[in-house]
């Protein structure tokens, strides 16, 4: 009866694996709580750089100014004057472009304004059509205005279009997706959110 159960060369395997059993067992809770602590992290991170994105960014939107007009900058340096009553000018006046009276290409003056940070540059880029964020001239009677300026297609009208804000501000470039309606005036960010 005196005789032991395992041979001696056996028995400190076999304290040696139970205590990695125990160690084993008894780390995995702490592995995922340091998994899940982890992916809390990188989530947390993930939000703040969306927060830093929006935050140090301008932000377009529909401008709710009530003027009589805006003056571009034309080549050659000419001004055109463009009456908020012309049908192929967005403001508060006109929400859609007439499609029955603005030509092929004519181009269409959606007045918005920045919301946001300012921007060292800006660049405007639809998918397929050119698109350009203009400042309105500094002349006496101008409102220092900003419009988006691009060609209207009739055959395109009321139809979704993404836009493609690039810009550099404080330093950091980045691109912000909108959406738009061609020849209608709506424009929502919707990358970031």
């Amino acid at each position: 009866m005196g005789e032991k159960f395992w041979p001696p060369i056996i028995q400190p395997l076999i304290v040696a694996f139970l205590t990695w059993l125990a160690t084993f067992l008894y780390g995995i809770p702490a592995r995922r709580r340091a998994r899940k602590n982890k992916l809390r992290a990188e989530e947390a991170e993930k939000q703040l750089m969306k927060i830093r994105r929006r935050a140090n960014a301008p932000y377009l939107a529909p401008s709710m100014e009530r003027v009589s007009g805006l003056y571009e900058e034309a080549p050659g340096a000419n001004v055109v004057y463009w009456s908020i009553s012309k049908k192929n000018v967005l403001s508060f006046f006109n929400d859609e472009v007439d499609k029955n009276t603005v030509p092929k290409n004519a181009p269409i003056i959606f007045v918005i304004e920045n919301r946001g940070e300012i921007a060292q540059w800006i660049r405007a880029i639809f998918e397929n059509t050119p698109a350009y964020i203009k400042q309105e001239a500094n002349l006496r009677g101008a409102h220092n205005l900003q419009f988006l300026t691009y060609p209207y297609n009739p055959d395109e009208h009321g139809k979704r279009q993404l836009l493609k804000i690039s810009f550099e501000s404080h330093g950091i470039q980045d691109t912000h997706i909108y959406e738009t309606y061609h020849g209608k005036r709506i424009l929502n960010r919707i990358d970031p959110q």
